[in-house]
């Protein structure tokens, strides 16, 4: 008997940085919703994920960077992703973004290759950035009745991501009307020139100031610095932080008071991964100084699945309140969602330019 055996062949495609911003340009309240839904299957265990690959280059004067690689695929999904990105921090000093990196999506059918993402990090950032916003969204206290108008930004460190944030905080509606930037830098002709960059992107105002002046006035604090210690060591009561930059080992951004509050009630501590984050994320420095434990700490997608009125409650029981630390230290659902959004606008953008 003769059998006959079908293959289904799949054409790789390259898809390049300028058709890739194509695809996401004026998507980032779409991400944002389809971020928020990846990270409720991953705290419900719908989404497989490898333990990322970190890496630290230093042994090369004057070129430091870090790399990392993450991968997952939603179970059940058509596909599976693949995400390399790594920040070469002098970079720009050459003319190049800091940022570099690649995405490979495979089929969950048969595994083939079926697109290379030539993004140059610029997903990460972007899918980074959205995730801020998306806690800004869910967990600002600008859930408190009154306090809006008086809302004040800041953000800590003046390089891609802050940049995205300070772009789109505005344009998306997660800031509100009226509200006020403050940017820190260690460099004051950074934080000058982030300010005259952003001036017209919807804030009241934007000042360059110093982490304590942060501490003292900020209602949301976003950090987000390759920092090996702590350069913010306290807040508003009430305040939001949302950390992004302690992604692997041996860096920090937030110190030990941050957290103190956590035994008494006066601080809610949230994760993207509560495994990762303990890991290697600001909460391994506060589990192992103490000052937090495994069962206080929420994870972001298990109060993303809790229903809208469920959500409402809680910001307000937060907000004025008790103060919300967020630590996110990229889950490779985020890589998943991006990648697949990405892809399918680019596969029917070329479908429209054959017809």
């Amino acid at each position: 008997h003769r059998h006959s055996v079908r293959f289904c062949i799949t054409r790789m495609i390259v898809v390049e940085r300028d058709a890739i911003d194509a695809a996401v340009a004026d998507e980032g309240p779409q991400l944002m919703d389809r971020l928020a839904a990846g990270f409720s299957s991953f705290s419900a265990g719908e989404v497989q994920v490898a333990v990322p690959s970190h890496l630290t280059f230093d042994s090369i004067e004057g070129k430091p960077g870090d790399a990392c690689v993450k991968s997952g695929g939603v179970r059940g999904a058509s596909r599976w992703v693949v995400k390399v990105a790594s920040s070469f921090y002098n970079n720009a000093a050459m003319g190049m973004p800091n940022s570099q990196g690649v995405m490979l999506v495979f089929s969950q059918h048969t595994g083939q290759l079926e697109a290379v993402l030539n993004d140059g990090g610029s997903l990460t950032d972007m899918r980074t950035a959205l995730a801020a916003l998306l806690c800004v969204r869910e967990f600002s206290p600008a859930s408190a009745p009154g306090e809006a108008s008086a809302m004040t930004f800041a953000v800590i460190g003046t390089g891609t991501i802050a940049s995205l944030i300070a772009r789109d905080a505005c344009r998306m509606g997660i800031a509100p009307a009226g509200a006020r930037l403050m940017v820190v830098s260690r460099a004051a002709a950074a934080a000058v020139a982030f300010k005259d960059r952003f001036q017209g992107s919807g804030w009241s105002t934007i000042q360059p100031a110093t982490a304590e002046d942060v501490a003292a006035q900020a209602d949301v604090v976003i950090t987000c610095t390759p920092a090996t210690s702590p350069l913010l060591h306290a807040c508003k009561k009430g305040a939001l932080v949302v950390a992004l930059g302690a992604d692997q080992a041996g860096k920090r951004e937030l110190g030990p008071a941050l957290f103190s509050g956590l035994a008494v009630g006066e601080t809610v501590c949230i994760a993207d991964s509560k495994s990762q984050c303990i890991d290697h994320g600001e909460l391994c420095y506060a589990v192992r100084e103490g000052a937090v434990t495994d069962a206080a700490v929420l994870e972001l997608g298990e109060l993303l699945a809790r229903s809208p009125a469920e959500r409402e409650r809680m910001a307000r029981a937060v907000a004025g309140s008790r103060t919300t630390v967020v630590d996110l230290t990229g889950v490779a659902v985020q890589d998943v969602i991006i990648a697949e959004s990405v892809l399918d606008a680019a596969l029917a953008a070329r479908k429209r330019s054959r017809t």
